[in-house]
């Protein structure tokens, strides 16, 4: 494993014939017969063991965040629902007008529930991606957001052909988790999408020209959605830098997609 390539790190570290050598600096090769292979394999493992530890927890956010949703969506819809039902019931003898009228009313309540379960579902895993692959996927579930806010969306996305479909969907669940908090939370009229790929990295920019993030960094930090958002980028070696003002916020996510060393 190398990190910055000047040994500051430590990641690439390993006893070579009872000395500390550093793969990116002293090496790469090394005698073989002078390894400590014993000590390189029980470093590696108590990294493996972290990331294991790491991985559990993103699914244990997920699994928070999904339940968030769920309350604060269908659950109340259904609750709503269910009393909509207990009135119309009330009005259905002496004013059968009203009765209807609630029915209809109910009945686009079960209808918007039912497209809110979907789009759970398709946070999950998006069934498109199997299809269309990745480029027409998001830009499916952008022109999906198009239809429910008022906010004037523009979007750049490069095809990103090839690549492991770990990062295909760690780039979309980033994107729309980004898209989702301005919409949800920015107050703003307008908001950019951009997707572009370089030689050994993903770069991902979304801004919008809302209020930002009032209360400073400490914040951003505490943010649920954009702290399961950097915790799910850093797992795959990435970074996220966030900049908000009361102009606005922009997230940029830089993803590696090539290992050296």
């Amino acid at each position: 494993i190398m990190v910055d390539g000047t040994g500051m790190c430590g990641a690439c570290r390993i006893i070579v014939g009872g000395e500390v050598k550093f793969a990116c600096v002293d090496g790469p090769e090394f005698d073989g017969h002078l390894v400590d292979f014993d000590g390189a394999m029980k470093r590696s493992q108590m990294y493996k063991d972290e990331e294991g530890r790491k991985l559990l927890e993103l699914q244990e956010d997920d699994r928070q965040r999904i339940a968030a949703d769920l309350h604060d969506t269908v659950l109340q819809n259904l609750s709503l629902v269910m009393h909509n039902l207990e009135l119309s019931a009330k009005f259905v003898d002496y004013d059968p007008i009203r009765a209807k009228l609630e029915i209809e009313s109910n009945r686009k309540l079960v209808k918007d529930t039912i497209d809110d379960i979907r789009g759970t579902i398709f946070d999950l895993r998006p069934m498109q991606f199997d299809d269309f692959g990745f480029k027409r996927t998001l830009e499916n579930q952008i022109s999906n957001y198009k239809n429910r806010t008022t906010m004037e969306i523009s979007y750049k996305v490069d095809e990103l052909e090839g690549l492991d479909s770990i990062y295909l969907i760690t780039v979309f669940r980033v994107a729309q988790e980004l898209m989702i908090n301005s919409i949800k939370h920015s107050e703003g009229t307008k908001l950019d999408i951009s997707i572009s790929r370089t030689a050994s990295n993903i770069i991902i920019k979304v801004s919008d020209d809302g209020k930002g993030i009032s209360d400073g960094a400490e914040a951003i930090d505490n943010h649920f959605g954009l702290k399961i958002l950097k915790e799910r980028v850093e797992v795959i070696g990435g970074f996220v830098n966030i900049a908000s003002s009361s102009q606005g916020t922009e997230v940029t996510v830089n993803i590696p997609t090539s290992k050296e060393g």
